[in-house]
């Protein structure tokens, strides 16, 4: 397959072919020579019908070219005649302005348009899944295995998307064009003629470094060899689609158009020596010595129309190959000696091809079908303007605003016209004296005159005012003006003026942004076609990589391209107004399922700040979280063991309490004992004393008695309690002055 190498236009290839990048041993089979001449006169032939096809629109891009250059087309300049050729070049700055528009929403400072996400449900290869369930328990469940496997994929999704980055920076045929230099021009392309196209991957092989362990286990830097994807801008005016489908996926294929030197197309047998045919160079060199370059006539009018007009355009020496992606029937490939797969003799077989007139110096079945397992790669990837129901290729922008120029064109052409029309004199010769100069006027000319009385109210020279309607004709051109800001939806907001925006509270950088931000929204349905641009490029550099790079950890897995050109519509200030809102707003229970590192990268991104130079990375992250959970551990333990020092205490202070109560109560029992046993002792002495203690059987005798000596005892104490049992009679007890004999059995004082 031939790589990108050459330049837009150019004639330079690589020496790098799929089938060499993917490893694989490449046999140039033996052809066929009448299958291949016949194959070639078809090829030819088919060519020779796109072109004819192609002519309508190439009219209407020379016209779109004119429009924008501020050229009229030949016919109405004609129609012009020798008046003014005034030609404002309005549609030159509505496409200036849509395409800086663009790449400003579509590659914003520190943003990616893109990203690689794994599929919602991966398919693992065996290998990787066994590696999956190791990390789980024997006992996990459903649920916890499938989560595990979504986590490995995202994190394959972002060792992809990482490698694919740095492809991007280094993706142009020249070598040093990045991704986004390449869009640029497939983006003005779209906008001037309606479509833009981009072609590729290409293999090229790359030096790359990798770290490996030496027995000493230091790192030491390796030197691998890798294989980049490589792209090429397509001209439009070489690119040659199936203008008979309906859309652009339904072509039956696409030729594209290389001039070459004879040096290039010689260097072709060294650089692609697997897949061209040495002998069929040869053979063109032979029949076309000083080459079969003609130029094409949109080619000598673009010329023309050009500061090159009078350069001599040198096409001794060069060589128009044609190369054609598409497909053909595999009987025809069969006859030309490729071997195709029994059973598909009705199959059409999608195959690379490369001719010169009707000389076919190159063929093969498509190589990427034999390194992807079948999967097809799509290597033509379009962006479409504006889609139209009459066109597969779209519109341009010219094509919507042209009626709009063209008016403004019109009414700048009168007010020229009409403005530059100098005084004109009325002159009556007969008044004037003969002999004086009536053919010019100039200041301080003295005419003469010699008529009598009856005509000395008429004068000789009157000026005649000729109308010019200039306030009229700048209306008119006003009214073009907006007409053109409607259809193409840019207006002076759209180009940075605010001055016919909202007032006072818009003269702001944030107003300003938030106003750019409005009038970005009618663009969103282009960038969504160039979203869909996007996935196109992506998804064949991850068939790519899983074809090129499996050999790098990481690259194996289910992905898919997400474009994000979309949701770069919204004001930044208005953004950031939102993101800030809602971490200031956020509970403690939600705070819990935030991940705030990629919160606080988004609030540093909406400002235009670099997110590498203010946000840690996140193995950085990872660390300082390890060090902060340590630290809340350290602390949350030193606050344990805090309490249990404070609870020993309490309870130790409650354990002395409760001993100083019990000893308290144990004195205060003794004390109690003591005063009980003193008492007894007293009540005893009392009736020895008086030897009257006993009863009659009822003891009202012994009650009296202590009823008696507990009289006399009261007026030495202050109270006197009498106690008296007797068998089958409860308690009584008495106290005070004189109490009597109502305690049976004895008394105690």
């Amino acid at each position: 397959m031939l790589d990108d190498g050459s330049r837009v236009g150019g004639a330079e290839v690589e020496d790098i072919t799929v089938g060499e990048a993917s490893g694989e041993e490449i046999v140039v089979p033996k052809l066929n020579d009448e299958g291949v001449a016949a194959l070639g006169i078809a090829l030819r032939s088919k060519f020779e019908a796109y072109k004819k096809d192609r002519w309508l629109y190439e009219q209407q891009w020379l016209k779109n070219n004119r429009q924008i250059s501020g050229e009229y087309d030949p016919e109405l300049k004609k129609a012009i005649g020798n008046r003014s050729l005034a030609y404002p070049k309005l549609t030159r700055v509505k496409c200036i302005s849509t395409l800086s528009r663009l790449m400003n929403l579509l590659f914003t400072a520190g943003e990616k348009n893109y990203e690689i996400a794994a599929s919602p449900v991966p398919d693992l290869e065996t290998e990787d899944l066994d590696d999956v369930l190791k990390t789980l328990a024997t006992d996990a469940s459903g649920e916890e295995v499938e989560e595990a496997i979504r986590n490995f994929a995202k994190a394959r999704a972002k060792r992809l998307e990482l490698e694919i980055d740095d492809q991007l920076q280094e993706l142009g045929g020249d070598k040093s064009l990045s991704y986004v230099a390449l869009c640029r021009k497939v983006i003005m392309s779209g906008i001037r003629y309606g479509i833009g196209v981009l072609e590729g991957p290409f293999a090229t092989q790359h030096i790359s470094r990798t770290w490996t362990r030496d027995s000493d286990g230091a790192l030491v830097a390796t030197k691998v060899e890798k294989y980049r994807p490589m792209f090429d801008f397509v001209p439009l005016w070489d690119y040659y689609p199936d203008l008979s489908a309906k859309y652009l996926h339904q072509m039956e294929g696409r030729f594209r158009r290389i001039v070459m030197t004879k040096s290039a197309l010689n260097d072709l047998k060294e650089q692609m020596k697997s897949i061209v045919l040495d002998d069929k160079i040869d053979a063109v060199i032979r029949k076309y010595p000083d080459g079969n370059y003609t130029p094409q006539t949109f080619e000598t009018e673009l010329k023309s129309e050009g500061s090159q007009s009078a350069s001599r355009t040198e096409s001794r020496g060069k060589y128009e190959v044609m190369r054609w992606v598409g497909n053909v029937s595999a009987t025809a490939m069969r006859k030309a000696g490729i071997e195709i797969p029994e059973g598909r003799d009705t199959d059409d077989v999608l195959i690379h091809a490369m001719f010169v007139d009707n000389i076919v110096i190159m063929l093969q079945i498509d190589p990427w079908s034999s390194v992807t397992n079948g999967e097809t790669v799509q290597m033509f990837h379009h962006f479409v303007f504006e889609e139209s129901e009459s066109s597969v290729l779209g519109e341009g922008l010219p094509e919507i605003v042209r009626d709009s120029q063209l008016g403004v064109c019109a009414a700048a052409r009168l007010i020229l016209d009409n403005a530059s029309v100098m005084r004109n004199f009325e002159v009556n010769r007969e008044l004037l004296v003969p002999g004086q100069d009536i053919s010019t006027i100039s200041t301080d000319k003295c005419w003469y005159r010699e008529d009598g009385p009856a005509t000395a109210h008429i004068p000789a020279v009157r000026v005649v005012e000729l109308p010019t309607n200039l306030p009229e004709l700048m209306n008119i051109m006003r009214v073009f003006k907006d007409l053109a800001d409607e259809e193409t939806f840019v207006s002076a907001a759209t180009g940075g003026d605010i001055q016919k925006g909202p007032s006072e509270p818009y003269r702001t950088a944030a107003g300003a942004s938030m106003l750019h931000g409005m009038a970005a929204l009618p663009f969103k349905d282009v960038v969504r076609n160039f979203d869909m641009f996007t996935e196109s490029v992506l998804g064949a550099m991850i068939t790519f990589n899983k074809a090129f790079n499996k050999h790098i950890e990481g690259i194996r897995g289910d992905f898919r391209p997400v474009a994000r050109g979309a949701t770069s519509l919204i004001a930044k200030e208005v953004l950031g107004v939102q993101l800030d809102n809602f971490a200031t707003t956020l509970t403690d229970e939600e705070k819990k399922y935030v991940k705030f590192r990629n919160l606080a990268a988004a609030r540093v991104k909406v400002r235009d700040l670099d997110d590498e130079s203010v946000i840690v990375s996140e193995r950085e992250a990872k660390q300082i979280d390890e060090a902060e959970q340590q630290a809340l551990a350290k602390q949350q333990a030193q606050q344990d063991e805090m309490l249990r020092a404070e609870i020993r205490k309490v309870l130790g202070d409650a354990f002395k309490s409760v001993a100083l109560a019990n000893k308290n109560m144990a004195a205060a029992e003794a004390q109690s004992v003591e005063v009980v046993l003193n008492a007894m002792e007293q009540g005893i002495n009392a009736a020895e004393l008086t030897g009257k203690g006993g009863g009659d059987g009822q003891g009202n005798t012994g009650g009296a008695a202590g009823g008696q000596q507990a009289t006399a005892d009261t007026n030495e104490r202050p109270a006197a309690i009498g106690v008296g049992a007797v068998a089958g009679q409860e308690d009584v007890v008495g106290s005070g002055e004189g109490a009597q004999g109502a305690v049976p059995g004895g008394g105690l004082a």
